[in-house]
């Protein structure tokens, strides 16, 4: 099933256990990602995998062929192979249907905009991060990101049926 087809309601149930890709070579902060999810009321807990640099969760994306096989991908911008705006490039390139929420050390508003406005579906500075904040940034993140995709289809919709009008 593609992620984003999977309804949650209000209180973060899904029909399945959300797949949330982690890249973060901090331990401290993975741990306390993996404690914010513990905490959050997510329900079922989600699978989190991890990956530490930018060449791992590239590799991971790809091992699926194609498929997205994470929900959302929760990523720190700062990894010992990339740094910056290209990481999330590289990371939206090899996922595109996946939302992908920036977890930075960061408090550049600037960057947060420019990211945002390239796709990311939400950026939150680690040192303001808690359980509440990070699951309502999961579960926005994921209905933005489905409202994105069909309007998406729409819009190639509407275009064939004009091109096909004008023929």
């Amino acid at each position: 099933m593609n992620p984003l087809e999977r309804n949650t309601d209000q209180t973060g149930s899904v029909p399945g256990p959300l797949r949330i890709l982690c890249v973060e070579d901090n331990d401290a902060d993975y741990l306390l990602l993996k404690d914010y999810l513990n905490d959050s009321y997510l329900n079922p807990r989600p699978l989190l995998s991890r990956v530490s640099t930018l060449a791992e969760a590239l590799s991971a994306l790809e091992e699926a062929n194609g498929h997205d096989p994470f929900d959302i991908i929760l990523l720190d911008l700062s990894l010992p192979d990339s740094l910056g705006s290209d990481t999330y490039s590289r990371i939206a390139e090899s996922a595109p249907k996946s939302p992908v929420t920036i977890l930075s050390g960061n408090d550049d508003r600037d960057l947060a905009v420019k990211m945002v406005h390239r796709g990311a579906q939400d950026y939150l500075p680690k040192d303001s991060l808690n359980a509440e904040l990070l699951t309502r940034s999961i579960l926005y993140g994921l209905e933005r990101q489905r409202s994105r995709i069909e309007m998406a289809e729409l819009n190639t919709r509407l275009v064939k049926a004009a091109e096909d009008l004008r023929a």
